[in-house]
């Protein structure tokens, strides 16, 4: 186990921007696995959209990562 010690599992989900409607792929933390909880701390999420600027309240979009929709 010691070599997953700094591993985040992640899933990806379409997603939109509630304001500008751009879409995106989103990368979650894999849910179910608290064994990896403490490393999630490690990384900044994404607190709204970076195609118009609003902010999660408005956006409804958080992630690990935003990844252009295919």
């Amino acid at each position: 186990m010691q070599k997953l010690e700094d591993v985040v599992l992640a899933e990806i989900h379409p997603l939109a921007c509630h304001v500008c409607t751009a879409r995106f792929q989103a990368v979650y933390p894999a849910p179910g696995i608290p064994f990896f909880g403490p490393h999630l701390a490690a990384h900044q999420l994404i607190r709204g959209c970076t195609v118009c600027g609003s902010d999660f309240a408005t956006s409804r979009l958080q992630a690990l990562a935003l990844l252009p929709a295919p």
